[in-house]
């Protein structure tokens, strides 16, 4: 892609002066951490709807601080001079290491330097005991400097699943001095749906919901380099002058890319990418879009193959049940002789995966072109698999091959399926490697190909990939 392809920029990095969209949600938190009395918040969507974008936004100095320091002096809390913002990255930290990692990364704090007074010792790792007095001291020491603290951690889904009460506690007793704003995939009682009603942060943070995005953020992204330009020269992101800027896209094309990407802000920058890209190197093709529909379909099978479009289809795919899955594909094979359970088609709207069209009598549909289509190959490439009721195994082996065969090509983790295939993650490691070892066996022999059907990925977990 060329470097001066601004939308391979978005993808690349987040820039404060790329961050577009998501501005209620930008100024609720903003409000919410700067009351009197400080509220926190947990966001939650789905992987690559911008939740990690918000966040750095948030910490970044020439970010939101910036952008929005009018307002901040306008709903500044009483005996708090200003805020301090710290990005945390939790990925892959599990509970057990939540508060010594949290403990860590705030010493890292480029002002933690100042506060002499905090006893630690540099490259020796603390106790978990060590690790909570240390941080109750830190947010003390900020809360005496008139200096409110806002952790933002990042990726929060692995730590929450495997956290103590006892951990969970301690970190709903650090809100009284300072603001926490968690993200995760899913909301936190789906994290712990085994134990929905025991941890001591569901009533305390507030919840907010990253989704599609609406038709204004969407215009925004797709008049990107007229604002990345404008940005630079420092103009601020009014309405009014967004309506002046040149945009990279004209009317016909901006429809195109809402209906094959269904707002999804992820998929929009990489079509917007892919578009930029062959107007640049072809500007005769530039105002040909719309009456030519061979050209429409070649540029949306072009945007579907792409690895990154791949990737996060199949992982939506890939995370649903077969029911769900059921569903999707009726959806998308617009079959009129279908009535799906309200409650299934309102958990899959809630998931992003489907529109509803209230005017259609509620009619369901999916999301996006791009979804679709993925959806159909996908199914029809199903048809040709083993069926796991016609390969004469145990049912617990029937249930992993299915689940498996829901998520080709993907690692999933030991405990994922211990979780949601035996339905105990306390079952034993042995009776899923027993379980594997028969699988294995039974698809070598019934299929007649020599090939290993199910990898092992060290540490992690297994991957289960189709022959083709």
């Amino acid at each position: 892609m060329s470097s001066s392809n601004p939308f391979s920029r978005m993808l690349a990095s987040s820039p404060p002066e790329f961050f577009f969209g998501r501005r209620s949600e930008v100024e609720t938190i903003l409000m919410g951490v700067c009351a009197e009395k400080p509220r926190s918040f947990v966001i939650h969507g789905r992987r690559t709807m911008g939740k990690t974008a918000l966040l750095q936004y948030l910490c970044h100095p020439e970010g939101a601080p910036r952008e929005y320091q009018s307002l901040l002096g306008k709903f500044g809390s009483p005996g708090s001079n200003r805020l301090e913002f710290i990005y945390i990255d939790f990925y892959q930290v599990n509970g057990e290491d939540a508060i010594i990692f949290l403990f860590a990364n705030l010493l890292r704090n480029k002002r933690l330097s100042e506060a002499s007074e905090i006893p630690y010792n540099v490259g020796t790792p603390p106790s978990k005991p060590e690790a909570k007095k240390a941080v109750e001291e830190i947010c003390q020491w900020f809360f005496d400097q008139d200096t409110r603290l806002v952790i933002c951690i990042d990726h929060f889904d692995r730590a929450y699943r495997s956290l103590s009460l006892e951990d969970d506690s301690y970190l709903r007793s650090l809100i009284k001095l300072q603001a926490f704003i968690y993200a995760t995939d899913k909301s936190l009682p789906e994290l712990r749906a085994s134990a929905p009603n025991v941890s001591p942060l569901y009533n305390i943070l507030m919840p907010r919901v990253i989704g599609l995005l609406n038709e204004k953020e969407a215009a925004e992204i797709m008049s990107a380099p007229g604002l990345a330009s404008q940005q630079k020269q420092g103009a601020a992101m009014e309405p009014a002058i967004i309506q002046t800027l040149q945009p990279a896209f004209n009317q016909d094309d901006n429809q195109f890319l809402r209906m094959i990407t269904g707002l999804h802000p992820y998929l929009l920058v990489v079509a917007c990418e892919h578009l930029f890209q062959i107007y640049t190197d072809t500007p005769a093709l530039q105002g040909l879009l719309k009456p030519n529909k061979p050209m429409r379909e070649q540029i949306t099978r072009e945007i579907l193959i792409l690895p990154a479009v791949q990737e996060i289809l199949a992982f939506y795919w890939g995370e649903l049940n077969p029911e769900l899955q059921r569903i999707l594909s009726e959806i998308a094979e617009a079959r009129s002789d279908t009535n799906f359970d309200p409650g299934l088609i309102n958990l899959l709207a809630r998931k992003g995966l489907v529109k509803i069209d209230w005017t259609a009598g509620g009619q369901p549909s999916i999301f996006s072109e791009l979804f679709r289509i993925y959806i159909l190959e996908n199914k029809a490439a199903t048809r040709k698999e083993l069926k796991p009721n016609t390969l004469d195994l145990p049912p617990i082996d029937q249930k992993l091959l299915q689940y498996f065969q829901a998520r080709p090509n993907q690692t999933c983790s030991f405990e994922e399926l211990l979780s949601n295939v035996w339905g105990d993650p306390e079952t034993t490691k042995g009776s899923l490697d027993a379980a594997v070892h028969r699988l294995r066996r039974k698809l070598k022999d019934t299929s007649g190909k020599d090939w290993i059907f199910i990898e092992n990925v060290r540490g992690e977990g297994f991957k289960y990939m189709p022959p083709d």
